[in-house]
C-alpha cells in the first residue's frame, strides 16, 4: 500500500469512529486532523459561505503548510466539527474545490502541489479530503513557518525552526569537524568514547582493523 493510500485510510478509518459515536478530536492524530470550513459558524450560529470564500481558502492553505513540514505529511478532513460526535459532526462544506486547490497552491511560498482534494460524502454530508505530502523544502503559508505537533499546528520559531531547515537540507551538525586538535582532547571524554565504541563493536578500539 502506497503512503498516500496508507494516509487515506487513516483518515477514513477515524471518520468511521466519528461517525459510530467518537467525538472527533478523540479521534484526530498527529497525520489526521478535523477541520470546518472558516466562516461557517458566527455567533453560535451554522451559516454558509460562498464557494469562493478567501478566509476559510487561507485557514486550509495554513493547514497544508503545517503538515507539508513534516516528516510524514497527513490529512486533512474537512466539513467535521472537532467537538462534535455521531453524525452530528458532519456538518458538510461549501467551497468549489477546484477553486481551492488553486488558492492553496497561491497562498503558499514557494508554492506547494504536493497535495490532493477529494470529495467524500459520508452520510448525505458532503465532505473533502486533503491529502498532503511532506515537503522536500520548507513550506510557508501568511509569511509563517508552521508544523503539525502533537494534533496541534504550531508556528515555528528559533531552534525548532533551524531543526526543521537543517532536516529538510540532510544537515548533520555531528559530522562537522571540531576544529581541536587529538591533544586537546579531555582524557576522561576520550576513555567515554573508547568505551562506548567497544559496547557497540563489541571489542576494543585497539583492536579494531
Amino acid at each position: 500500500m502506497s503512503s498516500v493510500a496508507i494516509r487515506r485510510k487513516a483518515a477514513l478509518d477515524a471518520l468511521a469512529s466519528v461517525v459510530l459515536g467518537a467525538r472527533a478530536r478523540d479521534v484526530e492524530t498527529e497525520a489526521v486532523d478535523f477541520k470546518e470550513e472558516a466562516g461557517t459558524v458566527a455567533k453560535g450560529r451554522r451559516r454558509s459561505i460562498p464557494a469562493r470564500h478567501a478566509k476559510a481558502a487561507e485557514a486550509l492553505a495554513n493547514e497544508v503548510a503545517c503538515f507539508a513540514n513534516t516528516a510524514d505529511g497527513g490529512v486533512l478532513v474537512v466539513g467535521v466539527a472537532d467537538d462534535e460526535a455521531g453524525l452530528d459532526a458532519l456538518v458538510g462544506t461549501h467551497l468549489d474545490l477546484d477553486w481551492l486547490k488553486e488558492r492553496i497552491w497561491s497562498l503558499t511560498a514557494p508554492n506547494y502541489a504536493g497535495f490532493f482534494i477529494e470529495e467524500h460524502i459520508e452520510h448525505g454530508a458532503r465532505l473533502y479530503l486533503i491529502v498532503i505530502e511532506p515537503a522536500l523544502e520548507e513550506i510557508r503559508s501568511g509569511g509563517k513557518l508552521r508544523s503539525r505537533h502533537g494534533t496541534r499546528c504550531v508556528e515555528l520559531t528559533g531552534d525548532d525552526a533551524r531543526r526543521l531547515l537543517e532536516a529538510r537540507r540532510g544537515y548533520d551538525w555531528s559530522a562537522e569537524g571540531s576544529g581541536l586538535r587529538l591533544s586537546e582532547v579531555d582524557p576522561r571524554a576520550a576513555e567515554v568514547a573508547v568505551h562506548l565504541y567497544s559496547q557497540r563493536h563489541g571489542a576494543p578500539l585497539s583492536s579494531q582493523r
